[in-house]
């Protein structure tokens, strides 16, 4: 159709009769060739492709192929760059995150209605921990120490109800 020669940057007598792995990025079909036996089945396959437009740039496609019926094969291509680029920013920015928290000479501890999720290095020092998968994964009242949990569980109740943070409060652990 008229949108897939454009997001190909190809003409139509250029794309049609033509098989897709044509117009996959080279280094791509290097290290994943095409998985035939998966499209020949009739179902949907989904998969992400560096495919490569006629004008010889790339861009990240969400693929989506079938066999049909008649036995030719469909394509449906969707540029996803934007959106590929926009994950691994948002990837890049907790990594940087995470690196400021580990350098903060306080404790932080981050949980998901309750359960530890992340915790920074000093955490792990001052709770008398080795690593912080140690850590990751339970309950957080576990390790905070028993004069602070009623107001550890309120803050948690809280946060759980409102979906609000409940700011920063001063807690003891337990070693």
């Amino acid at each position: 159709n008229r949108r897939g020669c454009e997001l190909l940057r190809r003409p139509r007598e250029d794309i049609l009769g033509r098989h897709l792995r044509d117009m996959i990025s080279p280094d791509e079909l290097a290290y994943r060739p095409v998985a035939l036996e998966r499209i020949e089945t009739g179902r949907a396959y989904l998969t992400e492709r560096r495919m490569l437009r006629g004008d010889g740039t790339v861009f990240v496609a969400e693929l989506s192929t079938t066999r049909t019926s008649e036995g030719l094969f469909l394509a449906i291509v969707r540029d996803v760059t934007a959106r590929r680029e926009g994950e691994d920013a948002a990837r890049r920015a907790e990594a940087n995150f995470r690196a400021l928290l580990d350098v903060l000479p306080d404790a932080v501890v981050v949980h998901t209605k309750g359960i530890i999720v992340y915790v920074n290095a000093t955490t792990v020092r001052v709770a008398g921990y080795d690593r912080p998968d140690e850590l990751i994964g339970i309950p957080v009242i576990e390790i905070v120490h028993p004069d602070d949990r009623a107001l550890v569980m309120a803050r948690v109740r809280s946060m759980s109800t409102t979906g609000q943070a409940a700011g920063l409060q001063r807690e003891r652990f337990l070693r």
